[in-house]
């Protein structure tokens, strides 16, 4: 046994379990885990509240996030330099929270509620401060899920007078577009969108897994032999590859036998 993992299990048996993934890593054996170091995000200067974060840029120096400053949820945006910084909330709104970040971190998108629509979509830059996105073609309300790595597409889902979901891609110069308008899949429910916004998965509501493409249009990835459901939750930057899982899924049950896929188009 080495000396870290003797240190470990030694002092492990004082530590009450579970501890967060990252103290573990550093805990863990081997030398170069000891050469690692974790960033305390912080906390909110008013409430004193700890961030809840969500996402990442590509270079890990940016952070989307939410924190609760006592009264509502706030978007938030924690850098490597400049600490954190509270987005606030939309015009009209109670709540904001950030649920993604373009992979230069100069955009954060997330959702809004209590505010004129009930609930929204919004997003954030430096330069024009937190947007709410107002539903458009007749939804009653919109939802973000994703931005692509350039920060120029919004992915998500707007719901309908009739309750159902539509996938939705936006854009500050095209606005709202509808990602399947001939609703071959239906109640479609965006997870992940690659680089350039020309690729966007997730899964159709209690169905199947899809992968839209700008080329190609919406493709159903089926799940495995016995399954009678699957979730696309993220696809590569080229997307190219799709990840998610697999498994049954009843209303009595929940969710069974789930397990990991990762999807390309050669296999």
């Amino acid at each position: 046994m080495s000396q870290p993992c003797a240190r470990l299990r030694a002092c492990s048996r004082g530590v009450r379990w579970p501890i967060p993934i990252g103290v573990f890593a550093a805990m863990s054996c081997g030398g170069a885990a000891f050469g690692q170091s974790i960033t305390n995000l912080g906390v909110h200067p008013i409430s004193g509240q700890p961030v809840r974060p969500t996402a990442v840029s590509d270079d890990g120096a940016v952070v989307a996030a939410g924190v609760h400053d006592g009264v509502a949820l706030h978007a938030v945006r924690w850098t490597s330099v400049g600490g954190m910084q509270d987005l606030g909330v939309a015009p009209g709104s109670a709540h904001s929270f950030g649920n993604a970040v373009s992979g230069d971190g100069s955009v954060i998108v997330g959702d809004e509620h209590g505010g004129p629509y009930g609930g929204g979509a919004f997003v954030w830059t430096s330069a024009g401060g937190l947007q709410g996105l107002a539903p458009a073609l007749g939804w009653v309300t919109s939802y973000v899920t994703g931005v692509s790595g350039d920060g120029v597409t919004v992915v998500g889902h707007g719901q309908a007078a009739n309750g159902s979901f539509h996938a939705y891609s936006w854009t500050s110069a095209g606005g709202m577009q509808l990602l399947d308008p001939l609703g071959v899949l239906g109640d479609e429910l965006p997870a992940g969108v690659n680089r350039d916004a020309s690729v966007v998965v997730g899964s159709h509501y209690f169905g199947r897994a899809f992968r839209w493409s700008s080329i190609g249009g919406a493709q159903d990835l089926g799940s495995f032999p016995g399954h009678s459901h699957a979730q696309a939750f993220d696809t590569s930057d080229d997307g190219a590859v799709v990840v998610g899982s697999s498994g049954t899924w009843t209303s009595s049950t929940g969710w069974a036998y789930l397990h990991a896929f990762r999807w390309t188009a050669g296999g």
